[in-house]
């Protein structure tokens, strides 16, 4: 969704450019300064109000975005406007990237390949200044926030204990300490990482003392974010493959398996009278076994043990009825759920067919490794690049198909 909304932006952005451009090239040839120089204007802010709008949009898709994806019951109010903040942060970040191109586009005519008439220095060094402001600004916002913003409140939520906090031996001061301390300590790994990236020796390189001097003079931090962003990527890259793999595997399977929305007023009725019978034969093992010289028999005992045990099991399926129905949430999210139960057939279809692209893929991957394990020109020293398809075997075998 987010990267469609980018490409709607990308098009509307460009088009109203060409619109404004031709526009002003058709009924202002020869327009005085004055007047060229609010067509300048008009033209750059009409790109920043694009942008402003789309960043807007964006917003709300990170809102929309971090409450679908919460679990109700770990929500948190400083988790989520961090959440929020940081997404709309990064993605307005990639969205700046059309600005860029479209003011600096806005200063060159299309049809003759120069520059405007208004387009002098002093103006292109103010769109460029501005342009810069807004990059610096978007840039230094990112690295707060992802180096400590989003650290500290995360080790904030997990330092929260709800035993602790029910003996009131845990106080905001507390989780706040805990929570920088371990924020440091991720600062300090990101700052050593940056120091042994910064002084990784390159290959063939003398380890001398020019060597280091030269590092320091041109080097300029570059290797050092090279190689932490290398590193972290690949980190990031075998997260993504696992966790990809496995939601691509589980989706139909997800889609297959019946969902508790269908039979959830049958379940909780079902589970209600389960309840009501299991905590009545509760009270009656306490009543009879009330007052009793030498306590509770042993038989009677382990039968309230494992009544407990269930009361357990029926409060977390009445619970988990009472999600499915929708109740105590919005009215929009109960609408939702009554639609997906519509639409529960084709969700089963549509798992059925993800099921089988799946095998398929997981098949076409499979021969494809086999054959460049086998018939690769240059095998590990090229990547297990193929010199050409080896579809001889299939094409002899349809060609002898066809003779029989």
């Amino acid at each position: 969704m987010l990267l469609f909304c980018q490409f709607i932006y990308c098009n509307l952005l460009t088009n109203a450019f060409a619109l404004s451009a031709h526009q002003n090239s058709a009924h202002y040839p020869r327009a005085p300064l004055e007047l060229r120089d609010n067509m300048a204007l008009i033209q750059t802010a009409f790109i920043w109000v694009a942008y402003a709008v789309a960043v807007v949009v964006v917003a709300l898709i990170a809102a929309i975005f971090t409450y679908v994806y919460q679990i109700p019951r770990d929500r948190s109010a400083l988790v989520s406007t961090i959440t929020i903040i940081t997404l709309t942060s990064l993605l307005a970040t990639v969205l700046l990237l059309p600005v860029d191109i479209a003011l600096v586009s806005s200063t060159t005519s299309s049809k003759l390949g120069a520059k405007k008439d208004w387009a002098t220095p002093e103006k292109v060094h103010s769109i460029l200044l501005t342009l810069k402001i807004v990059y610096y600004t978007l840039y230094s916002l990112d690295a707060v926030l992802c180096l400590l913003v989003v650290p500290f409140t995360y080790f904030f939520y997990e330092e929260y204990d709800d035993v602790e906090d029910e003996d009131g031996t845990q106080s905001l001061g507390k989780r706040f300490l805990g929570a920088l301390k371990y924020t440091l300590i991720f600062v300090a790994l990101v700052v050593i990482l940056f120091i042994v990236g910064f002084f990784v020796p390159v290959k063939g390189a003398h380890l001398d003392l020019d060597y280091f001097k030269h590092l320091l003079d041109e080097n300029h931090g570059e290797r050092a974010l090279t190689f932490a962003l290398g590193l972290l990527i690949s980190l990031g890259t075998l997260l993504y493959i696992l966790y990809t793999a496995a939601g691509f595997a589980l989706l139909p399977i997800s889609f297959i398996k019946s969902a508790p929305s269908i039979s959830a007023p049958q379940l909780s009725e079902t589970t209600a009278t389960a309840l009501e019978q299991n905590r009545e034969r509760q009270r009656q093992l306490e009543g009879r076994n009330a007052g009793r010289q030498g306590g509770m028999p042993a038989k009677d005992q382990r039968e309230l043990e494992a009544l407990v045990r269930e009361e357990r099991t029926l409060v977390r399926r009445e619970r988990l009825a009472a999600e499915a129905q929708g109740e105590g949430k919005s009215y929009i999210v109960r609408a939702w759920t009554k639609v997906c139960t519509v639409f529960r057939p084709l969700k089963l279809i549509g798992g059925i067919l993800l099921l089988i692209l799946a095998v398929l893929i997981w098949v076409s991957m499979l021969i494809t490794g086999i054959d460049k394990a086998k018939n690769s020109i240059c095998k590990q020293h090229c990547g297990y690049i193929l010199g050409r398809l080896v579809l001889e075997s299939w094409a002899s075998l349809n060609c002898f198909t066809n003779n029989t």
